[in-house]
């Protein structure tokens, strides 16, 4: 799954190795994780070292959003297709992303393609235009163009809350020409993320980054007393150094005994 793997150094493999197989413990399949470094590697010219770092990373994130760590690389590598022009920054803005598509319940990938609807000039100001006229709003084409899809997300839906209506109390045919506009076909979807609080979504990110703040902390303390038990094992291998020669000196003893 990754071309130069059979060129790096032998602990390179042994450390590559190590990564993906814990990874695979924590519910990331080969693929999956082979494919995220791999790209990092080629893509983002990153270190092996580095690409592993970002790819654990990334895994131990999930929990935060409340995800499996599986699920959540998946969808990182599927949304790498957009983001990836964001190089590092891409983990900051997926993240909002998928804390926008929990809060809202709907899938990470309706979130991209609302934020895809601003993607060129020509799309921007279509899309940008027609909201306006619905909305009575003021968004700006060339704004909207140059935003990040999580900034995207955030500014439509805040658009339609300065408008004093909830989307789902708007009408049938409103309802339909903002979904239409925003390339929803489907009108739960649209009063789900449409309907969403921005400070509900701001909310879940700021709890996202505490779980995360949380899972650091926890993960430092369970390395340094992983560290002190090596150091333990450690002291007793040295103190088996100087217990093996009274070993082997009992062992003669006691096989005497046995001859006689």
């Amino acid at each position: 799954n990754m071309p130069g793997y059979t060129n790096m150094a032998e602990s390179q493999r042994e450390e590559l190795e190590r990564s993906v197989v814990t990874l695979e413990k924590l519910g990331v399949a080969t693929d999956d994780s082979t494919k995220l470094m791999n790209d990092l590697m080629k893509g983002q010219k990153l270190s092996m070292e580095a690409a592993i770092a970002q790819t654990e990373e990334l895994a131990m994130m999930a929990e935060s959003l409340q995800m499996t760590a599986g699920g959540f690389i998946k969808e990182f590598n599927e949304a790498q297709k957009v983001l990836a022009v964001y190089g590092n920054q891409s983990k900051k803005i997926f993240k909002n992303i998928t804390a926008a598509a929990r809060e809202a319940g709907v899938e990470i990938s309706d979130m991209l393609a609302l934020a895809g609807k601003f993607d060129t000039f020509n799309d921007a100001a279509e899309t940008s235009g027609k909201l306006n006229a619905i909305l009575g709003s003021q968004l700006s084409a060339t704004e909207l163009l140059t935003m990040s899809e999580d900034d995207r997300i955030k500014t439509v839906i805040r658009s339609m809350q300065a408008q004093g209506m909830a989307f789902k109390d708007m009408d049938k045919f409103t309802q339909k020409a903002i979904a239409q506009t925003l390339g929803i076909q489907d009108l739960q979807k649209a009063q789900n993320i449409l309907g969403m609080d921005v400070r509900g979504f701001e909310n879940y990110q700021a709890k996202a980054a505490q779980a995360a703040k949380d899972q650091e902390e926890m993960e430092k303390k369970a390395k340094a007393a992983m560290d002190a038990m090596t150091k333990l094992k450690m002291a007793f291998a040295n103190l088996t150094v100087f217990l093996i020669p009274l070993i082997e000196a009992f062992s003669s003893f006691a096989g005497l005994i046995l001859d006689a």
